[in-house]
């Protein structure tokens, strides 16, 4: 189609032509300039209409305030410090290198901190697994492996096993203990770890522990009543008792000031201490 432009804007005359020509002279000269001024404009010459998508707006022209627009990046003006302060706020602008430092030191730090605790719980299932492994073949050689280890979190975990063993102890017809439980030497042995486990700060440890004298208590508790009737008597009558039935009963006399300072507290743990110290006046 023929398209058009009309440019119908009127440009008053100078007042000195208009003076000249006169009013009628002066339209006759408007109309000849607007006649002039008209000009077709060809098909070919029409401005295609322009397309506004993401892509045009994004590589427009960087704007006037100085913004970075050259790669498609709208980047909002720094906020006025001046502004700021007016409203009682302080501008802090990390830098990106103290920032990045900060983030890598404790990522750092949990991760050495994740380690180190596998590296632990690794060596005491080690542990605990010897332990198994010898209490399959004789319960007295556990005893010894938790004296070597020395480590209460693996005594923790144990000597539960042992305390129940030593409950459910069977004799043969001879009148003999079986194997697969706990000789008199073993319970005197185990004392000393029970004494580290009784010392800790750890509730649960002090009422394995306390757990445990209770039941090897309980478990000798004749031959201990007969050694205490005979402390006082002459040093042969001694003679007639073991040296383990002796070191078991110098080890409780040890541990029952631990036991009196616990059962003055209040809970589980101190409940089980005036139940085990029951059993103990005798000594």
């Amino acid at each position: 189609p023929n398209c058009e432009i009309w440019q119908s804007t009127r440009m008053p005359l100078p007042a000195a032509v208009a003076g000249v020509l006169g009013p009628e002279g002066a339209r006759k000269s408007d109309r000849a300039r607007v006649e002039k001024q008209r000009v077709p404009l060809r098909p070919t010459d029409v401005v295609p209409q322009r397309r506004f998508s993401s892509e045009n707006i994004l590589a427009a022209d960087p704007v006037s305030d100085g913004a970075d627009c050259s790669r498609g990046a709208i980047v909002s003006p720094a906020p006025d410090p001046a502004v700021l302060d007016s409203f009682g706020v302080t501008l802090f602008q990390p830098s990106q290198g103290e920032s990045h430092a900060e983030l890598s030191a404790e990522e750092k730090s949990e991760d050495e901190a994740h380690e180190t605790m596998l590296k632990i719980l690794k060596a005491r299932l080690v542990k605990i697994r010897a332990a198994k492994t010898l209490f399959s073949s004789n319960p007295d050689l556990v005893v010894s492996h938790l004296i070597k280890v020395n480590d209460n979190t693996v005594s923790v975990d144990v000597v539960p096993v042992l305390v129940a063993s030593l409950k459910s102890q069977t004799r043969t017809h001879s009148g003999e203990e079986s194997d697969n439980c706990l000789s008199m030497a073993a319970c005197f042995e185990l004392l000393q770890v029970l004494r580290s486990l009784i010392d800790a700060t750890f509730e649960d440890y002090q009422l394995v522990a306390i757990k445990a004298v209770d039941t090897i208590v309980t478990r000798w508790d004749t031959r201990l009543r007969a050694l205490a009737k005979e402390m006082d008597g002459p040093a042969s009558a001694l003679g007639q008792h073991s040296i383990s039935a002796q070191g078991m009963y110098v080890q409780l006399v040890g541990m029952r000031a631990r036991i009196e300072e616990l059962k003055s507290g209040k809970g589980i743990v101190a409940s089980a201490a005036r139940e085990v110290l029951s059993k103990l006046q005798y000594l």
